[in-house]
């Protein structure tokens, strides 16, 4: 019973750094994906306001103003969208770290009540030879008594 106890307690130590490492793994995925969005987006944005500053500067003064007003708009496109991206990379990561805690909860608690059944298996062996004992060594005093 104590060797299957050291190999539960292996086991529920191994399952527990797996899915750290997994999840770890994950998340540096996850802020990889984030930061490369958020890269993409400004550089797109940036090469865009070149071109319009290009246009604005070299048409005349009523494209101008278009020009401006349009940049404006995309400027607050720009940050909507990244802010909408970054909200959904805490979100996605918030659910991702519930699932982590509640799945190591789990297997915690999976391994808790396997080593407390276990525990308890010794104990029955245990009373079951006392009971036999106490009932061998009252049947031999019974013999005792009528002889």
């Amino acid at each position: 019973m104590l060797s299957l106890s050291k190999h539960l307690l292996i086991i529920d130590c191994t399952l527990t750094y797996s899915i750290r490492v997994v999840m770890l793994n994950l998340s540096k995925h996850l802020l990889i994906i984030d930061c490369t969005l958020t890269y993409s987006i400004r550089v797109v944005m940036l090469s865009l306001s070149k071109h319009l500053s290009i246009i604005k500067y070299t048409l005349a003064y009523s494209i101008r103003v278009v020009m401006l007003s349009l940049s404006k708009h995309l400027s607050i496109i720009k940050y909507t969208l990244a802010y909408s991206i970054r909200v959904l990379m805490l979100s996605l990561s918030k659910h991702l770290s519930i699932i982590k805690y509640t799945l190591a909860y789990s297997i915690r608690v999976l391994m808790l009540s396997l080593l407390k059944h276990l525990s308890i298996i010794p104990q029955i062996q245990k009373s079951k030879r006392l009971k036999n004992s106490c009932s061998h060594s009252l049947l031999k005093q019974s013999n005792n008594f009528h002889l």
